[in-house]
């Protein structure tokens, strides 16, 4: 077996790599293919890119890659994110797995790698290339590996993902085209899952693609859903031999004689959510399963939505939905605690269903449950930072967004359904301190919490670990000489207790915040304190440092210490420290 991995610049394809070996995947031998042409040319990449351009690179690409594939009938190779994948003949039997994160569309900027249109800004740069090359990847890979954001040692869930190992999944996965794009991945990976149901829909599959679902699956896992009409002869069979059904409201006459799963997923204009799902009723009360998918805008309807749920659990699955896929932290916090509930093994069927990794490391029927809340969160990485000291809780850790406007709605609702304990990002720290009982030295000095933990009841103390991660960041720092905020916000008070002399600028004035100060004309460090898109400072400063409070792979902190020459220093050492310090305090006053 010859394994592929590819995907975008900067995805995490060579630690993967890495964690490949790490893990033993049957003694296969690795090799990033980079390194492999540095070493047989005696040249870095950037240097072949620099003295011979692109089109020679992607020539020496292939002839490395086929010198490996004849060389090495067992191994596990890592792709170049530009590799011509459609100018090149794979081995039958080889693998191409795709490595996609969530941050892949946001773009990266990079400090150690050569640039490919050095005209272009470097977020440009890499958007330019990133919708074709997601086309090419999409056509080529046999299967999607949702790596999540921040994981970069071996983790035994990822292990099993890789070694398909799955035996013991549950839930439900919807089978899309590209499951059935390669038999042998299908017969090896995916019929070998030990999942709850392999829902097969007759808008989705062909005839040979359900043929081949019948071949490999066993018939008591199959969930058939209809969701469009007419329904077709092959359908028609398949509903005739299958054990489940799902029929939707929406198709019109329910097709009882067959059907055991109810659906809705629309609402009606002008019609309330009660009404709606009390549609489901008639064919509850005949001892059918009422699965309802709504689209769902706000916590309070949410918490409706829970309620429908446990009123009776074995007889209702509440899955919600929304366009920008915020409520997969829902369908995880219902794992196993209703029949039907899905997974995602690539794109899924909706953008709120758990990617396979999230699904495998979130507890069943957990008491309770740890989140990181804030707007945006899908790039963080304290789901991953604080897995093992969470799964030592006996609980498991979301990512929740959520908006300042909605904090006042939402905050009951997460403590009634049993919030632990919280790490919070911007915009809602001072939401968050204000909602604490019980207020740290550090949260009344600054006036916002970064770190929530229930005491006993609905009572939960607030904490600020920020000033200790800035402290971490800039220790050891040496001549950082006359230093700018530019932006700050809340963020401000920790910066300046750490940094005394620093003087905040407005990113909106580009002038010092307290205007009876005199603008340092060259300073020596930036301290990049708003958010990763903000404009760029002063093109004619020359700082020495560039300090990132953010960590995210596309702050423009890190293309002003391109143009700059200063040195970058990323937020992950602050946000290390600080999630240290977070753990710390939820292990001394958590329930």
């Amino acid at each position: 077996m010859q394994i592929f991995l590819m995907g975008h610049r900067g995805t995490g394809k060579t630690s993967l790599l890495q964690r490949y070996q790490i893990y033993g995947r049957g003694g296969f031998p690795v090799f990033d293919l980079d390194r492999e042409i540095e070493k047989q040319s005696g040249q870095t990449v950037s240097q072949i890119f620099a003295q011979q351009g692109e089109e020679a690179f992607r020539q020496l690409e292939q002839s490395t890659l086929q010198s490996l594939i004849q060389s090495h009938p067992k191994m596990v190779c890592a792709l170049g994110a530009g590799f011509p994948l459609n100018d090149f003949v794979f081995p039958p039997s080889s693998e191409l797995v795709w490595v996609r994160r969530t941050s892949d569309a946001r773009g990266r900027i990079f400090l150690n790698r050569p640039r490919l249109d050095a005209d272009l800004p470097p977020l440009e740069e890499f958007q330019r290339r990133f919708r074709e090359r997601d086309q090419v990847y999409a056509r080529h890979a046999d299967w999607i590996y949702l790596l999540p954001e921040g994981l970069t040692s071996p983790c035994e869930f990822e292990r099993k993902i890789l070694a398909a190992r799955l035996g013991d999944v549950g839930g439900t996965l919807t089978l899309r085209p590209d499951h059935f794009r390669s038999p042998q991945v299908f017969r090896d990976r995916i019929a070998k899952m030990g999942v709850d149901f392999f829902e097969l829909r007759n808008d989705y599959l062909s005839l040979a693609e359900l043929q081949m679902a019948y071949q490999y699956l066993p018939e008591e896992k199959i969930l058939v859903a209809i969701r469009e009409l007419p329904v077709t002869e092959p359908w028609q069979e398949a509903l005739e031999r299958c054990v489940w059904v799902d029929w939707p409201i929406e198709l019109g006459e329910v097709h009882e004689a067959r059907a055991n799963v109810i659906s809705l997923h629309e609402t009606g204009p002008g019609e309330s959510l009660a009404r709606a799902v009390g549609r489901l009723l008639p064919f509850e009360e005949k001892g059918l399963h009422a699965k309802w998918s709504p689209e769902i805008r706000d916590f309070s309807d949410i918490d409706f939505g829970l309620r429908w749920q446990e009123a009776k659990p074995d007889q209702r699955s509440f899955l919600p939905r929304s366009r920008e896929g915020r409520w997969s932290w829902v369908r995880l916090l219902l794992k196993d605690r209703q029949k039907i509930n899905f997974f995602r093994d690539g794109d899924g069927s909706a953008t709120d269903q758990p990617t396979l990794h999230e699904w495998m490391r979130s507890l069943s029927r957990a008491s309770g449950f740890a989140a990181v809340l804030g707007h945006p969160v899908n790039h963080s990485f304290s789901p991953i930072e604080h897995l093992h000291y969470a799964h030592l809780r006996q609980t498991s850790f979301f990512a929740i967004d959520l908006r300042e406007e909605e904090w006042d709605q939402a905050w009951p609702v997460l403590k009634n359904w049993g919030l632990k304990f919280a790490a919070v990002t911007s915009p809602l720290k001072m939401k968050a301190a204000q909602a604490s009982q019980h207020k740290s030295p550090e949260l009344l000095q600054l006036q916002s919490a970064n770190t929530l933990t229930r005491l006993s009841g609905a009572e939960f103390r607030g904490h600020n670990t920020d000033l200790r991660g800035f402290a971490e960041l800039v220790e050891g720092l040496e001549d950082l000489g006359p230093t700018v905020i530019w932006g700050g916000g809340g963020t401000l008070p920790v910066i300046q207790k750490i940094l005394p002399q620093a003087q905040a600028y407005s990113i909106r004035s580009r002038q010092p915040r307290d205007p009876a100060l005199d603008p340092i004309q060259n300073p020596q460090t930036v301290v990049w304190a708003g958010s990763p898109e903000v404009e760029l400072p002063d093109p004619a400063w020359k700082p020495k440092w560039i300090l990132d409070l953010n960590y995210r792979e596309d702050s423009r902190a890190q293309e002003y210490a391109q143009k700059t020459g200063a040195r970058y220093v990323s937020g992950l050492l602050m946000f290390k420290a600080q999630a240290q310090a977070q753990r710390e305090e939820w292990e001394s006053y958590g329930q």
